[in-house]
């Protein structure tokens, strides 16, 4: 996948028809970059991407409907299309019947498919299933090793930012210690 979010010609590429510039010029303007957020021109590049068929777009595209019929088409295309968080939602929608038929089988089948791009909840979603025996033959050990994996991945995605807010938090404590201590010495001179 190509990285554009940063690209200054990234509008040029999405209104040239590039399903990525489409995709991430509608992240831009969800997430806000540089300002207040646009989920108007959010909601129009992801349809753009979505129309092209971009798993990420048509994801995207079922998050921000209303119509929870419309939505599930959408995050079913996506989750076909490869969308690995489209694919874990879609097991959970089948394993609670939302929308679909209650099918722990099928719930499995899709939480398996996220599980192969290493989606970090779709693994853990696969250890429940292995542990209360949901759409597989229960299975301590296989829930055991799913679970494993899901903490790998959750550990990966949020050790980052852990680090980083740990790090913060150290130089603020240092902070208030030195204003602390030069407060001391001040009284004591």
């Amino acid at each position: 996948m190509k990285k554009l979010i940063d690209n200054p010609n990234i509008k040029e590429l999405a209104e040239q028809g590039d399903a990525e510039a489409q995709y991430q010029l509608g992240m831009r303007y969800f997430r806000s970059y540089g300002g207040k957020g646009d989920d108007k021109e959010a909601r129009h590049w992801f349809w753009m991407a979505a129309l092209q068929g971009h798993p990420k777009g048509m994801w995207k595209i079922a998050g921000m409907l209303s119509d929870a019929e419309q939505a599930l088409i959408w995050t079913l295309k996506a989750a076909e299309a490869g969308c690995a968080n489209a694919q874990w939602w879609a097991g959970c929608l089948y394993l609670r019947g939302e929308g679909v038929i209650q099918g722990n089988e099928q719930a499995v089948y899709w939480y398996k498919k996220a599980a192969e791009q290493g989606d970090a909840s779709a693994l853990d979603s696969l250890g429940k299933c292995y542990a209360s025996g949901l759409g597989v033959e229960q299975s301590w050990q296989e829930a055991a090793n799913y679970y494993e994996k899901s903490a790998r991945e959750y550990k990966t995605l949020y050790m980052d930012k852990c680090t980083e807010e740990y790090e913060q938090q150290v130089r603020a404590a240092k902070s208030e210690t030195c204003k602390s201590q030069k407060n001391t010495l001040d009284q004591q001179s």
